[in-house]
């Protein structure tokens, strides 16, 4: 991917913003959505969210009532698609979870993070047990250990964790050099794959399917360029819906500062061609779309040079990156977390 540079412009301050001001994204993905509501989806989703309600500490009765209204649990029903049995309700209790950890990473500072990171990391991994009485802590326990017992034989449930882990480890380092400035969209994609999230949501895939990519199909360069689209994709359509949730939490912190700036695409946006929200929104939305029309001349290159089962594994590794986009931005449209604010 190649993006124009731009002069460096600072953005208004956060402060500047009132999320009830700032328009939804009028984004509508062209990718495939097969949103699955039948009994067997629909009682994995009940039963992470009836999980987590019950179980997670929650600071008050209003605060659990948030939760349930985000529709969290529902994630997983749009992005992914014929879940094996022996792990479906892991996966949607296991996607359910990590916007909770994503919330407690926003809802604390750096020192913070790092106080409670090596437990939260053997946690993960199942190297010691939770301290009695500490619910969060047993929480994350519980759902790691299912997630490793998901997959026995394969181990790909371990791996999955362990990316957890190094993602919390890497994300908490980032947090504390967040960068201000950017030449384009593509050197902040470039920055924000380098916090390990993609590479944690492709460990994910493998562990939901059962089916990680073959060594010698993981080299060719066309799954690495498959790869960087969908992770550009999914990153840029989460910015952009995730944007004013995060300016009501910035707000709602009372951190009134002329400094205070999200890490996200929007803010960059708004440096790079030196406008508004509401333009800001428009160029991502663009250069989204232009990610998407991408999708089908990967799959010329990836798939014009394989033939039996090579061929077969490709066809449906790349259908199910395309449906985790689409069902991504559809879910995005539609949930709680992103549009009941």
């Amino acid at each position: 991917m190649t993006s124009q540079v731009y002069n460096h412009v600072d953005s208004p301050p956060i402060w500047n913003h009132r999320s009830n001001e700032l328009k939804k994204p009028s984004f509508k993905s062209r990718l495939p959505c097969f949103r699955h509501d039948d009994e067997r989806t629909s009682g994995a989703s009940t039963f992470a969210r009836e999980y987590l309600a019950n179980t997670w500490p929650w600071q008050s009765a209003e605060e659990c009532e948030r939760f349930l209204d985000q529709d969290t649990d529902l994630w997983a029903s749009f992005v992914f698609t014929d879940i094996p049995d022996d792990r479906l309700e892991c996966v949607y209790l296991a996607s359910t979870l990590g916007f909770l950890i994503d919330d407690v990473f926003e809802s604390r500072t750096v020192d913070e993070m790092k106080q409670i990171l090596n437990k939260l990391n053997v946690l993960i991994t199942g190297t010691v047990l939770p301290t009695v009485g500490d619910q969060f802590e047993y929480v994350i326990f519980d759902i790691y250990r299912r997630i490793r017992e998901s997959d026995p034989v394969g181990g790909l449930g371990i791996k999955y964790s362990e990316e957890v882990s190094r993602w919390i480890q890497t994300t908490t380092a980032h947090k504390a050099f967040v960068r201000r400035h950017f030449k384009s969209l593509d050197d902040y994609l470039e920055t924000r794959f380098g916090e390990g999230g993609l590479w944690l949501t492709l460990t994910m895939i493998n562990w939901v399917y059962g089916t990680p990519v073959p060594t010698h199909l993981a080299n060719d360069p066309n799954i690495r360029a498959l790869h960087i689209l969908t992770g550009s994709q999914a990153l840029l359509v989460n910015d952009i819906f995730s944007y004013r949730r995060e300016v009501m939490q910035v707000k709602d912190k009372g951190t009134k500062s002329s400094s205070t700036k999200l890490h996200s695409a929007v803010s960059v946006a708004m440096e790079l061609w030196n406008c508004g929200y509401d333009d800001a929104i428009k160029h991502i939305e663009d250069h989204i779309s232009s990610l998407e029309l991408q999708f089908e001349e990967i799959e010329e290159k990836l798939l014009g040079g394989y033939e039996g089962a090579d061929l077969k594994f490709l066809e449906q590794y790349y259908k199910k990156l395309k449906i985790m986009c689409g069902g991504n931005a559809a879910w995005s449209v539609i949930c709680g977390r992103y549009n009941r604010l």
